[in-house]
């Protein structure tokens, strides 16, 4: 039997059973459960997407979703999304989780891989028992951090760069984010554009900013030589005004910062630059937003979005474990207008 005959024994179209065989929401749980019937009466030879539909219609309400999705976190608390001052982005990519999580009929349940009360081993023990095969990590804050042994025959998809076991992951697109803040400034009238990144965030993402700002230099601004601007968590005001007198840039990049933004707002004011009339800035990867600032923003949502379906997905496919190929999706930035550049 095909989904056709199915769909036409079930009264529905062949979009409608590809929506239902992949549960989707816009279904209603009475045209899922005359779909899975029918597939019961007729012995259709269902894949492992229909099993779990069919266990999901004898055992669940439709709108009380008891599959669950473990959200593991390295951070030194409990519940890092909640540190809104800290780590805002986390907030977002919480939500989107558990949002999108919902929409596929799973709830979300964290887990402190950090709990000073909880051996791995024990934590281990609590996911088998409850039945969770999939995991979402929020990333962590050292890069090297590695998945503990206790925890590695779970499906893991992490956010970001950092841990370096090798994983399914979701990034930011830095290649796209990158090209279209340069070629805008290129396009805008700017020829002079200095790059300002923290050192901890160039290794977070991978160099790639700091080596598409060093291509687009040499080959679309005319073989420009202004060295990268590296600083810690603050910009010294001292080599940031060395910086400035010796290269003049025409707009100022900073990677998204809010120390930093601090530090060159304070550079600005202090030297009587107005901006965008006397010097352009310019933000890359920005995960909050800050009022007025003109750049290229993470989809910090869709990141969420992308790593519930992707772990879904792979779960789906009866995958475990770490994988031998590890599929990485890249997520591309919003270009978000201020007030900070020459207009159009």
């Amino acid at each position: 039997m095909t989904t056709r005959e199915l769909a036409r024994l079930a009264g529905v179209s062949s979009a409608t059973i590809s929506l239902v065989l992949r549960n989707h929401p816009r279904i209603s749980a009475a045209t899922k459960a005359r779909v899975a019937s029918l597939v019961k009466k007729h012995k259709y030879v269902v894949d492992g997407r229909v099993s779990e539909l069919m266990r999901t219609i004898r055992s669940h309400s439709a709108d009380q979703p008891t599959s669950c999705l473990g959200l593991i976190s390295f951070y030194p608390e409990e519940h890092p999304w909640l540190s809104l001052k800290r780590r805002p982005h986390l907030a977002r990519l919480h939500r989107s989780m558990v949002k999108r999580a919902g929409e596929l009929g799973y709830r979300v349940e964290p887990f402190w891989v950090r709990n000073p009360a909880m051996t791995l081993k024990r934590l281990g023990g609590i996911l088998e028992a409850r039945g969770i095969l999939g995991l979402l990590s929020l990333g962590a804050p050292d890069l090297e951090e590695e998945i503990p042994p206790e925890l590695r025959q779970f499906l893991i998809v992490t956010q970001g760069t950092s841990i370096a076991t090798h994983l399914h992951r979701i990034l930011g697109h830095w290649v796209h984010d990158t090209t279209l803040l340069l070629s805008t400034l290129k396009a805008r009238g700017y020829r002079r554009p200095g790059l300002i990144l923290q050192q901890h965030q160039d290794g977070r993402n991978a160099h790639i900013i700091a080596a598409m700002y060093l291509y687009f230099s040499r080959y679309d601004f005319d073989r420009l030589d202004i060295p990268i601007l590296y600083a810690g968590s603050f910009v010294d005001q001292e080599a940031l005004g060395q910086w400035y007198a010796r290269h003049r840039p025409d707009v100022i990049v900073y990677y998204d910062h809010e120390n930093h933004f601090r530090s060159i707002k304070t550079f600005l004011k202090k030297q009587k630059l107005a901006v965008p009339r006397d010097i352009g800035l310019a933000v890359l990867d920005a995960t909050v937003p800050i009022g007025g600032i003109t750049g290229v923003h993470q989809n910090i949502e869709q990141m969420g979005v992308s790593a519930v379906d992707m772990l879904v997905s792979r779960l789906q496919q009866r995958e475990t474990g770490i994988p031998g190929v590890a599929k990485v999706e890249s997520v591309e930035g919003i270009w978000i207008e201020g007030e900070t550049l020459r207009p159009k």
